[in-house]
């Protein structure tokens, strides 16, 4: 039976689309590549104008725009918000707000205040609203312009002590890396030394070499003054590895999903036996997972005593379709009575009553379990 998708499901499914579209494009694509390096080499010189730092830039061409940069950007964050606010995730809002202060700190450049207490402001917001009901907003927006009034007044501007504590800080891991290029011999100052060669004769015919000093011929062995090169085989088989994890990861979910799939239609497949006592057992069977599942399990014990350990946020209706078919799959199974038509429709009915309370009813994870750990549903 096909499912329609909820309002929710479609908007966590278009958010993550659009930000896995704009992550292909920005690796995938050289214009959208290279303009979001200029992008990162005006926020570079942007860093550089207001803070002691020297940076790297990266090589592009002149008049490189950054409108499509731009775009992908704002895009991917609209994207980002729009997921965490449909999954009702704090995590995903407590990873952007920890990347926009670390992104700041580290380029020496900040928002506007009004754009930081916004941004922040509308992350706290949704991160209360999310655990408690809509009223609490007040009493959040209330403290949060309290907090905000107080570091206006008495911390007001760059604090001192933190700007110089961050220029220790981007000190220190300058320095580390020089010392990391030292090691690997990369970046060296000073030029190479070479073999200096003397060009006097060792011979004195014709008087020509200086007869105050005295030379003789020293025959010195082979040495080897360069080692061949060497082959880093583990290197070489590592990146066939990545290159081959690069092939077929992006392809492995779908897979998986695929054999997830197959399981499921395995175990639906006695379904539609010409058998009706065979394809009563098989949906009754069915019904029984869905209930152990959902905690409604009776355990060891009768299919005909389960309704004794059902918790009471079953209906009195659906108990007694269970004890009924409970009863014909009994019949079916320990007897050689047939099994009619009509008794194999009913069971057909109460698996479909026992998908609607244990897998419409559910949330997106649940669903998820139930579709691709447990393959209890196509």
């Amino acid at each position: 039976m096909k499912k329609r998708c909820t309002a929710k499901q479609k908007a966590v499914c278009f958010c993550s689309a659009v930000m896995v579209v704009c992550l292909f494009l920005l690796f995938f694509l050289p214009p959208a590549r290279l303009s979001a390096l200029a992008l990162c080499n005006q926020l570079f010189a942007a860093s550089e104008r207001v803070n002691a730092y020297a940076y790297d830039y990266f090589p592009t061409p002149e008049n490189q725009s950054t409108a499509l940069a731009w775009a992908l950007a704002v895009s991917f964050i609209v994207s980002y918000f729009g997921l965490a606010v449909s999954l009702r995730s704090r995590l995903l809002l407590l990873l952007f707000a920890g990347s926009a202060a670390l992104s700041q700190a580290y380029l020496g450049l900040s928002l506007p205040a009004w754009g930081n207490m916004t941004l922040f402001f509308a992350m706290g917001l949704c991160i209360v609203l999310f655990g408690a009901p809509k009223k609490s907003a007040l009493p959040f927006a209330a403290l949060a312009l309290l907090v905000l009034v107080i570091s206006a007044a008495l911390l007001p501007g760059v604090d001192a002590a933190t700007e110089k504590l961050s220029e220790a800080v981007r000190d220190a891991l300058a320095l580390v890396a020089r010392q990391e290029d030292a090691l690997t011999g990369e970046n060296r100052d000073s030029a190479l030394e070479t073999r200096h060669m003397n060009s006097r004769t060792l011979l004195t015919g014709e008087e020509k070499a200086s007869p105050n000093r005295e030379y003789r011929l020293l025959t010195v062995e082979e040495q080897q003054i360069s080692q061949p090169r060497w082959i880093d085989y583990l290197k070489i088989i590592l990146l066939l590895l990545l290159s081959a994890a690069v092939v077929v990861l992006p392809f492995a979910p779908f897979l998986y999903m695929n054999a997830r799939r197959k399981k499921a239609q395995e175990a639906r497949r006695l379904f539609q036996s010409d058998d009706p006592g065979e394809a009563l057992c098989a949906m009754f069977r069915h019904a029984a997972k869905y209930l152990e599942n959902g905690g409604c399990g009776g355990g060891n014990r009768p299919y005909c005593q389960w309704t004794e350990a059902f918790p009471e946020r079953l209906p009195e209706s659906y108990r007694e379709q269970f004890a009924a078919c409970a009863a014909l799959f009994e019949e079916a199974a320990y007897s050689d009575h047939p099994i009619l038509e009509a008794q194999k429709e009913q069971t057909r009915l109460f698996l479909s009553e026992t998908e609607r309370i244990f897998f419409d009813e559910a949330d997106w994870k649940e669903k998820l379990r139930l579709r691709y750990e447990k393959c209890l549903h196509e």
